[in-house]
């Protein structure tokens, strides 16, 4: 198997953290890390600044792609960096496994992750189809949580395997960058949040291909830690009764030992094993820091700073898909919706007399 992530130039040194932690604890036979947004002058500098000593680190970036550059890097005419960051994951995959030394799956991994455990012998016995999958939530929550997961996507896209052995895997790959690449847009109120919405999808459209992970101890983070509990057997970290394999730092804050993430108001308790895990984390990105400030200001191919509106407006000009008039066209569920409105205050008039 192979390991990939996709990472911004500012956030190769974050990569590096996560591959350590991964080689220290499985054995991947190759590691990729795609710097999404890098120019040829900025891959040279960073594996200058990497060294002999993350030679086993595979980079490379869009001018590496070959006849998927194109495509590729359209994208950053109306796509912002996170945009672009999601296109940059499928579009990564198929590039590691049309290798002609590819490995027999690629696992990708987001840049922000830190493996705790070997994570082998779960896939060699779980992800058998095309696509293996890694579900926010293993069972239903209260509250805010499931309506965060509702609007953005059942499934979460920082982990996913890829299996080459299985031709239909290339198929759903092109069918995700096809999407991705023009309707993926951060605009939950639109109805799409980048790529999460679309893989949640796959379970149904490929529904034979598809694998969705049942493990408690792969992919924990803020979004699920009340389902997940924490607790120690031994020197053994346990999330629900078993290994922890692998932490998903979405939002992390390093600076700010107090809170889990930018994303939530979750608090980390001093002395608790969420804390042990974040120390952890904590200290791994300190071991790079000369790494990320020696990267720190290399130039990157610039994405698109306009609004949101004006960013589809560009797409649509090279796509000629108007989004927003085809989210807004009225559906049999908005026209059942107007009618049982109007209804409704027929009926409150004639009880009102």
């Amino acid at each position: 198997m192979s390991l990939l992530t996709a990472a911004t130039v500012d956030y190769v040194s974050q990569a590096v953290v996560t591959f350590k932690s991964a080689r220290r604890h499985n054995s991947f036979q190759s590691f990729h890390i795609f710097v999404a947004d890098a120019v040829p002058e900025s891959m040279t500098a960073i594996r200058e600044v990497l060294g002999r000593d993350a030679e086993w680190i595979h980079l490379f970036g869009p001018e590496d792609l070959g006849p998927a550059a194109p495509r590729y890097l359209q994208t950053f005419e109306y796509y912002n960096p996170f945009e672009v960051s999601n296109v940059a994951k499928y579009t990564g995959v198929l590039h590691v496994l049309k290798k002609p030394d590819a490995a027999d799956a690629c696992v990708y991994i987001d840049a922000d992750t830190l493996f705790l455990g070997d994570i082998f012998p779960l896939i060699q016995t779980e992800a058998k189809t095309a696509v293996y999958l890694s579900p926010h939530l293993l069972g239903p929550l209260t509250g805010e949580s499931e309506h965060e997961i509702l609007v953005h996507g059942w499934i979460n896209t920082g982990f996913s395997v890829f299996r080459r052995d299985n031709p239909k895997t290339f198929s759903i790959l092109e069918w995700l960058i096809d999407r991705i690449s023009h309707r993926g847009f951060c605009a939950p109120q639109l109805g799409m949040f980048v790529d999460q919405l679309w893989a949640s999808s796959l379970p149904f459209i490929f529904r034979e291909h598809v694998t969705i992970c049942r493990y408690a101890g792969l992919n924990v983070a803020y979004w699920n830690l009340r389902e997940r509990v924490l607790t120690m057997r031994g020197e053994e970290i346990l999330a629900s009764g078993v290994p922890l394999l692998m932490f998903h730092f979405s939002g992390f804050l390093p600076k700010n030992p107090e809170k889990l993430s930018k994303h939530v108001n979750l608090g980390v308790e001093p002395g608790s094993i969420l804390d042990k895990v974040c120390q952890i984390y904590r200290n791994e990105l300190l071991s790079v820091e000369s790494l990320r400030l020696g990267i720190q200001g290399l130039q990157a191919i610039p994405c698109s700073k306009e609004n949101l509106a004006k960013r589809m407006a560009a797409c649509f000009k090279i796509h000629g898909e108007d989004l927003v008039k085809t989210i807004a066209r009225p559906g049999v569920f908005s026209t059942l919706d107007a009618r049982m409105a109007a209804a409704s205050v027929r009926i409150r008039k004639i009880f009102s007399r």
